[in-house]
Order: C-alpha cells, then structure tokens, then sequence
C-alpha cells in the first residue's frame, strides 16, 4: 500500500511540475486523473494506517475539517510578545523549527491523531507522532517541527512533507523545502 501512495504521490509530482514518468503530454486529460489520483492516495494511506494503529480498515468519514497546511518560523521577539510567525513554502539552511498551521472545525477532543514527516519521499519515523486531539471542536493550530535541542542542530537541506490523520483517515497534508547549505 505504501508502494502504490507513494507511485501516485510521484504521478501527482509529474502532473504539478510537468517533470517526471509518464510525460504530462502521454496523460490524457490531467484534470480528470488529479481528483481521482488524490482520492485514491488519500483512501490508501489511511487504509494503512489504520491497519497499522487498528489492525482493521477504517471506520466511518471524519467530519473534521483541516485547511491547507501554512508552514512559517517565527522570528526572534520578546519574551512578553512572541513575534508572529513567519509564512513561506521554502525555508534556509539552519533552520531549526518549522511551524505547521492550520484551523480546524469539527474535531472532538480525544479523537486519536497521527502526524508522519517525509523527507524527500521517505517517512522519517523519529518525526511520527500519536497524540489524542484537545485543543477543542474549532480554532487554529501549530505543531513545531524543531530539532532544537541546541543551536547545533538544524534540519536537514530537502522536501518535507508533513502528514495528519484524524481516526486513520488522511485528513491534510502539505510540503515544504529546507534549502540546500550554500556556504
């Protein structure tokens, strides 16, 4: 299952950028296959998820709503007034936090929820996190990515793609790039 999302997450690659296997020009009608290839990605992912969390298939649709993903950092403010953050699809080397932000409607506290990172195409388990949801029905969210343990360490130069499941459903995901060390 994680073979076949990650093909299509490579198709739906192809379609966006017009680089890739197959050629966009050999795609009969891109508009067509784009919402099938999502719904598709999104049902065989959480398929394994809730396979992997459940052992079963899962059940029932998630009403929750979750928007687009916005990634930021927030730059250095007072202690009293923490500065806002900072929103952009592409971040330099040495940064160490990556915010994820979105808003929410419809979630209910205890809900259990999955965050999975992928770099470069490839999860990273040491970013996976399962936590029970309780933040309430409706607001806005920010999950950090850091590694922040010191200054010493940053994230690392590639493509992030951070995924969030509601009850093993797929329910948002997004991407972000840390930029290549051009010292």
């Amino acid at each position: 299952m994680d073979d076949g999302a990650l093909s299509i997450d490579s198709l739906l690659a192809t379609l966006e950028s017009g680089a890739g296997t197959p050629p966009r020009d050999k795609i009969a009608d891109p508009n067509v296959l784009k919402p099938a290839a999502q719904q598709l990605n999104g049902q065989l992912k959480s398929l394994a998820v809730a396979l992997e969390y459940s052992g079963k298939p899962p059940e029932g649709l998630v009403a929750a709503k979750i928007s687009p993903f916005r990634f930021g950092t927030r730059e250095s403010g007072d202690q009293d007034s923490p500065a806002e953050p900072v929103v952009a699809d592409s971040f330099p080397y040495g940064t160490d936090e990556v915010l994820v932000m979105f808003d929410y409607e419809a979630m209910q506290d205890g809900q259990e929820v999955l965050y999975k990172v992928y770099v470069d195409g490839e999860e990273d388990p040491s970013w996976r996190l399962v936590t029970p949801w309780d933040l309430g029905a409706s607001g806005s969210a920010e999950k950090p990515l850091s590694l922040a343990y010191s200054d010493t360490f940053v994230l690392s130069p590639g493509q992030y793609t951070v995924e969030m499941y509601v009850n093993h459903r797929l329910a948002q995901s997004g991407s972000f790039t840390v930029e290549e060390d051009t010292r």
